[in-house]
């Protein structure tokens, strides 16, 4: 795999190779791409300079292509020599500038990439310009430059080539007047990094560089593609193995890298985020350790984050099986606090309390805020307490037609959705650990005390909560209500959007069957806090249920089920369960990652399957339908009187025989 990109890449190079690097066909080449990122290539072909004619740099056009192959970038490149240099000209007289800053307004970049070509005896790999050592082409967003600079020295760095892999705003600052970066960062208001590679790097004989440089430079891309620019800036860490391999969103930061940060974090990666990860403080033993084994700088080890494999695989899985990326010691990671929106929490009057409704402002804020086609998002519920999800619906959630006042920036919870959420009543019976820490910052000491003698820690390391005592008095009970009140553990809500899974659209005659079994036999939702399977279900793929919610639900033993935590879905076999709560199904393992519930408390909806209903009371509809058949067949009729007349009756004979399915749920 090492040498892949180097082949792709002179191939994709034939496009501005031709007629000696004067290039063909238009002047522009534009490639629409996926995510917010363009690169742009303006010397891809031979350029003009004061009247001189300047050499292509060589490979500069085709990573920009590969890019866009791999990570999805825009492409913005000069395909064709026409007089000009797009780097140099005054800006009113550059039309590769004009159309690049149209272009980047029109389709909202994030982040632009300018790529150019340095000469092969430099002492540099790659020298990043931003305008100067304030970076004013970054326009406050220093964290491009601190990912761009991880990236590389991940990839150009291990190279060993160079006296310096990465450097900043030397040689090459792109602080000209004319420059791309200077245009486009002003004019379009862009951040833009001015990239000059090194021609050892853009040697497809030396294979091995070129896909060190396409790599980190994919790594970049994917990354930066997902910060959303009106959410804060991330703070770029360097990942490391945790020592604890724990089945739940949790990282641990160094002592120094701890301080100040609290709450659950949103982190990124190449591939994916995990949105709700709650923060402890590594074993300094152990981290000291990792980091001294490891050959990273000491601006790595200053700013490391350790997550288990489990997250690593979810921020770099899909990458590393693309064949782009491994994820090792060092790698970058975006580190940002978990934007979150907090809402009053109020409760819906009695005949709106079959889901969650917000305010008029919040449901035009998720429409809004779910609508993007690139990486569509979900609004997830969350409760800080219970670390339990809740995804909303946004069709229908809208409590502004049943609200008797109007109110703003409050979510509408029924009773059930709050002991779903964990804050059905005070005081509450588990609080996470890493909530229950910081509930105790924020108390006073008679509280603390309180708090500390009325709940257990979890005595198993997969355990993430503490409990409340069942031999606690009436009165500390009765104290530890009006103290959580005051802490506000039962507002503790607040609205997160994350990733949507891809969901697979169905077609007109998908929807037109749904719409059929609906209506022939039909279901009832229920909405349930998912947790473990037994290990005998786990390697099955069963899903157990508690008798009541069997008959609530319309099923039976070995019936098949569909469970669904937002828009992903996964269908199962169900068993009966005495032993399990009448709030809770219990899930296998697979089911819950394939769903991608982050814990055993999440929020979930079971519907039986309908289809599988109508395959099992086939035996009842088949007998039904013969007898019917030779009925009228014995009757003095014409053959296509009596075939109209069965047409007839087998839509009402197989109604009346599942009309037993139907009642069950209706």
């Amino acid at each position: 795999m090492a040498d892949a990109p180097a082949k792709r890449l002179l191939s994709l190079e034939e496009r501005f190779s031709s007629h000696s690097y004067e290039g063909r066909g238009p002047a522009l080449l534009i490639e629409e791409g996926s995510i917010p990122i363009l690169v742009s290539a303006p010397h891809a072909v031979t350029q003009t300079r004061e009247g001189k004619d300047k050499r292509a740099e060589i490979l500069t056009g085709a990573l920009a292509l590969w890019l866009h192959e791999e990570a999805g970038v825009h492409v913005f490149c000069r395909a064709r020599s026409d007089g000009h240099d797009p780097n140099f000209d005054a800006f009113e007289e550059n039309t590769y500038q004009r159309e690049l800053v149209r272009y980047c307004l029109e389709h909202r970049i994030s982040c632009v990439l300018d790529l150019h070509g340095a000469a092969s005896d430099r002492g540099f790999g790659v020298d990043i310009g931003t305008g100067g050592k304030e970076h004013p082409s970054l326009l406050g967003h220093k964290f491009l430059l601190d990912l761009m600079d991880a990236s590389l020295v991940q990839t150009v760095g291990k190279l060993g080539r160079f006296d310096d892999a990465v450097v900043h705003d030397g040689v090459f600052a792109a602080a000209g007047p004319h420059t791309i970066g200077r245009s486009v960062s002003e004019r379009a208001q862009v951040p833009t990094l001015q990239l000059e590679v090194n021609g050892q790097l853009r040697n497809v004989a030396n294979p091995s560089a070129v896909a060190a440089l396409a790599k980190g430079l994919a790594l970049f891309c994917l990354m930066a593609g997902r910060w959303d620019k009106e959410a804060p800036d991330p703070q770029v860490m360097h990942l490391f193995q945790a020592k604890e391999q724990l089945p739940r969103d949790v990282c641990y930061l160094s002592a120094g890298s701890h301080e100040g940060i609290s709450g659950t974090l949103c982190l990124q990666g190449p591939s994916g985020e995990a949105p709700l990860v709650h923060v402890r403080t590594a074993d300094s033993a152990y981290a000291e350790a990792k980091l001294a084994s490891s050959a990273v700088g000491e601006d790595a080890c200053s700013s490391a984050i350790f997550l288990p494999n489990r997250m690593t695989k979810r921020l770099f899985g899909g990458a590393f099986g693309q064949g782009l990326l491994e994820p090792e010691a060092g790698m970058p990671v975006l580190v940002q606090r978990t934007p979150a929106r907090a809402c009053m929490v109020r409760v819906p009057v009695a005949e709106h309390v079959d889901r969650v409704y917000v305010s008029h402002d919040v449901a035009e804020w998720i429409e809004k805020e779910t609508g993007d086609s690139v990486r569509p998002k979900e609004c997830v519920l969350y409760s800080r307490v219970s670390d339990t999800q809740l995804v909303i619906d946004p069709h229908g959630a809208d409590y502004a037609p049943y609200a008797l006042v109007a109110h703003e920036e409050s979510v509408y919870v029924p009773r059930y959705f709050k002991t779903l959420l964990g804050i059905g009543e005070l005081p509450v019976h588990q609080i996470r650990q890493e909530e229950m820490e910081l509930l105790l910052d924020r108390a006073d000491a008679d509280t603390c005390e309180l708090m500390r003698r009325s709940y257990s820690p979890s005595t198993t390391r997969s355990d993430p909560f503490c409990r409340l005592r069942e031999d606690c008095s009436g009165d500390d009970l009765r104290r530890l209500a009006q103290a959580e009140r005051a802490l506000g553990v039962d507002k503790a809500l607040e609205l997160v959007l994350v990733d949507a899974p891809k969901a697979k659209e169905k077609g007109c005659l998908g929807r037109i069957e749904d719409a059929f079994l609906d209506r022939w036999i039909g279901s009832r939702k229920l909405w349930l806090l998912s947790t473990y399977a037994k290990d005998e279900d786990d390697a099955n793929g069963i899903a157990r249920l508690s008798p009541d919610l069997m008959k609530l639900a319309g099923v039976e033993d070995n019936d098949r089920i569909c469970v669904r935590f937002g828009s992903a879905q996964a269908q199962l076999r169900v068993l009966v369960d005495e032993g399990i709560d009448d709030a809770r199904v219990s899930l296998p393992a697979g089911t819950r990652a394939a769903l991608g519930i982050d814990s055993v408390n999440d929020v979930v909806t079971v519907e039986r399957k309908e289809s599988h209903i109508l395959r099992r009371s086939m035996d009842l509809q088949l007998i039904a339908l013969l007898g019917t058949v030779i009925a009228v067949f014995q009757l003095d009729l014409d053959l296509p009187i009596q075939i109209l007349i069965c047409l007839v009756l087998f839509p009402i004979i197989s109604w009346a025989a599942l009309n037993e399915e139907r009642v069950k749920v209706r």
